[in-house]
C-alpha cells in the first residue's frame, strides 16, 4: 500500500475519505458536504469542506443582497420620476436585501457525502458491463462545454468526476453517476 495516510484537520482520529474541490484539502465524510452549482440549464455537484461551503454561500448571499441595493437605489433615482414606481422598487430591493441577509445567517442544509452513500448502498449498485464510460464521458463533456464553455465544462465535469473517485467510485461508475443524473435533469425540465 503505497501513498501518504491523511486525517481530517477536523476530526484527527478519523481517516480523510475525500478532498475539498475547492480548498484540495483532505477531509473525513462528516466533513465534506455535497454543493450545488446551478446554472439555467443544469447542475453540477461539487464537494465542500464547512469552511468553502459557508464561503460559497456566504457569496451567493451577497449575490443576493447586491441586487436588493441595486433595487433601492434604482427606487430612489426613480423617485425622482416617478415616486408610485420608486416605493415598489424600494420595497421589492429591501424585501430581496432582507431575504439575503436571512440566507447568510441560516445556510440551508445539504446531505452528507456520507449520508449519499448509505443512500446508494440501500439502492443498490448497476452492473458496468455494457456501459461505455469513454463514449459516455465525451458526450458528457460535449454537454458540460456546450452549456458552461469550454474551460469552465470541462474543469466542473472533471471535478464532480474527481469528487467520485476521491469516494471510492470508479471512473466509470463516476461518469455513470453523472449521466444518470444529467439524464434525469433533462426529463425533469
Amino acid at each position: 500500500m503505497g501513498g501518504e495516510v491523511h486525517r481530517c484537520p477536523n476530526h484527527p482520529d478519523k481517516l480523510a475519505t475525500g478532498k475539498c474541490n475547492d480548498c484540495g484539502e483532505n477531509f473525513c465524510d462528516e466533513c465534506l458536504s455535497a454543493y450545488t452549482l446551478r446554472s439555467r440549464e443544469d447542475n453540477a455537484v461539487l464537494y465542500l469542506c464547512p469552511d468553502c461551503l459557508r464561503k460559497r454561500r456566504a457569496d451567493r448571499a451577497n449575490a443576493v443582497i447586491l441586487q436588493g441595493v441595486v433595487l433601492v437605489f434604482i427606487g430612489m433615482f426613480l423617485g425622482l420620476v416617478l415616486w408610485p414606481a420608486a416605493i415598489i422598487m424600494g420595497l421589492l430591493g429591501v424585501g430581496i436585501i432582507v431575504y439575503g441577509a436571512l440566507q447568510r445567517a441560516v445556510p440551508a442544509e445539504e446531505p452528507k457525502t456520507s449520508e449519499q452513500q448509505a443512500e446508494e448502498a440501500k439502492e443498490g449498485g448497476d452492473s458496468e458491463e455494457d456501459f461505455d464510460a469513454e463514449e459516455v464521458y465525451d458526450k458528457l463533456v460535449t454537454r458540460y462545454v456546450n452549456r458552461w464553455g469550454a474551460m469552465t465544462g470541462i474543469d466542473l465535469l472533471d471535478k464532480e468526476i474527481s469528487a467520485y473517485t476521491l469516494h471510492g467510485e470508479s471512473f466509470a461508475r463516476a461518469v455513470k453517476k453523472i449521466s444518470e443524473r444529467e439524464e434525469r435533469n433533462t426529463h425533469s425540465t
